[in-house]
This record gives structure tokens, C-alpha cells and sequence, in this order.
């Protein structure tokens, strides 16, 4: 095995990776933002059963939700076990508070008092329109900033490789230009990065319907730190071409 094949199977992110850790994950991110909230329990009149039956079958569906964003983090290889256990942790807080209000919608015995309990499944919890937005967009967080610190993590590396080609007599220009962006766009997307966790503990159901802002505010962080880590890999693919040219032939075994 060359160094550079050494080099690439210990310290880089393949952008295929990039590629289904983040971008397949955004299309699931912010959908449920705009999922609009009908009128609870419109049609159900003085109703008592149809009032707790609407309610429940709410409660029933962020539940099923709350376990879908579950899969989602514990099924992937990408994050770490404290990533994925701050995620189940908010799912589990919501679960049990939205079970305990079915309990309490299903033992009301007036039709205001379970509108009240049907109300609240939006007011307290608000699952659609920021709960699973913003933990979706936690996850994708969470890949980015993995992706960051693999990437950062090569650095060292990378420079040391640049030398060595620079001592075989070659020409590096081109290679430390493309170190120089490489090293930007990393910075940039911790800061993009650090914006979008700073914004996470502003985006819970108290505080809507601001939260659809600040919303838009963190889809735009993440999808730059995004944007930042591909222009990072296409740096990266470049002067991985370029060293491979350089030193492969005279890399060892």
C-alpha cells in the first residue's frame, strides 16, 4: 500500500459520504415544518368520544413521528453514541409528555375539557412545526460537525505530504493554494456550524410561532456549513490527484 493510499483510507471522508450523511438527510430536515395544524376536532360538535378520538389519533401520529426521528439517529453509522442518545433523550421527554396527555384526554368527561387537552397537543408540543425540524436539523448538524473534525484532523498530514513533495523538487504552488482554501472553508463551516447550535436552544414550542425565523435562520447556517464541507472536498479530491502524481510512484509499500 502506497503513503497516499495509507493516507486516504486513515484520514479522509470519502464524499460519498458527505454526500448521504447531509444531502439525504435535508430532505427530511425541515418537511414537517410547514405541516399545517387543522382546526382540532372542527367537525366533532358537543361530542365528547369524537373530541378524544380526533385527539388521540394526533397524538398517535407524533408518536409514530418521534419514532421515525429515533431510527433516523440510531440507525446512523456516522454519529457517535452521546449524538445519538441526545436525540432519543428529546424524543423520549416528548413521547412521555404526549402519552401522559392522552391519558388525560381520554379520561375527560366534558367536551371542553378535551378540547382543551386536544389544544394543548399543539400548544405544549408543537412536534410539526419545531420539535422535528429542529432535531432533524440536530442530526445534520451532528454529521457536519464529525465531517469537520475528520477533515481538520487530516491537516497535519496533508502539510507534511505538501513537504514532501516540495523536497522531491516538485512544484506545490497549486497544491498549497488549495491547502489555503481548504483550510477556509473548514473554518467556515465551524462557524456556520457554531451559529446553528447556537440558535438550538431558541427553537422550542414556547417560544413560536417565532420560532419559523429562527428556523429559516438555521436551515440557511447548516446548509452553508454543508456548501463549506463540499467546497472542502472538492480541495481535498484536487490535491489528493496532485499527490498522487507527485509522490505515488515513489511512496513505498
Amino acid at each position: 500500500m502506497t503513503m497516499i493510499k495509507r493516507f486516504l483510507s486513515k484520514h479522509l471522508m470519502p464524499l460519498s459520504l458527505v454526500a448521504f450523511g447531509l444531502l439525504g438527510l435535508t430532505g427530511t430536515a425541515f418537511v414537517s415544518a410547514s405541516t399545517a395544524a387543522a382546526a382540532p376536532a372542527a367537525g366533532c360538535g358537543s361530542d365528547l368520544g369524537c373530541v378524544q378520538k380526533a385527539g388521540d389519533a394526533l397524538i398517535v401520529a407524533r408518536l409514530a413521528a418521534l419514532d421515525k426521528l429515533n431510527a433516523t439517529a440510531a440507525g446512523h453509522k456516522n454519529l457517535t453514541s452521546d449524538q445519538k442518545s441526545t436525540i432519543a433523550q428529546d424524543v423520549t421527554t416528548n413521547k412521555n409528555g404526549l402519552s401522559a396527555l392522552k391519558t388525560k384526554l381520554d379520561a375527560e368527561t366534558t367536551v371542553d375539557a378535551a378540547r382543551s387537552d386536544v389544544k394543548n397537543i399543539y400548544v405544549q408540543y408543537r412536534i410539526y412545526a419545531v420539535v422535528l425540524p429542529r432535531d432533524y436539523g440536530e442530526i445534520e448538524l451532528f454529521l457536519e460537525q464529525n465531517i469537520t473534525t475528520r477533515m481538520k484532523n487530516a491537516d497535519a498530514t496533508l502539510s507534511d505530504l505538501i513537504a514532501k513533495a516540495q523536497a522531491k523538487g516538485d512544484d506545490v504552488t497549486q497544491l498549497n493554494s488549495l491547502k489555503s482554501d481548504y483550510d477556509a472553508r473548514l473554518a467556515d463551516a465551524t462557524t456556520n456550524e457554531n451559529n446553528a447550535q447556537g440558535l438550538i436552544p431558541s427553537l422550542v414550542p414556547a417560544n413560536y410561532p417565532g420560532t419559523d425565523d429562527t428556523l429559516k435562520t438555521y436551515r440557511s447556517d447548516l446548509k452553508n456549513a454543508r456548501q463549506d464541507l463540499q467546497a472542502a472536498e472538492s480541495d481535498l479530491d484536487q490535491m489528493q490527484t496532485i499527490l498522487k502524481q507527485d509522490l505515488g510512484s515513489g511512496g513505498g509499500s
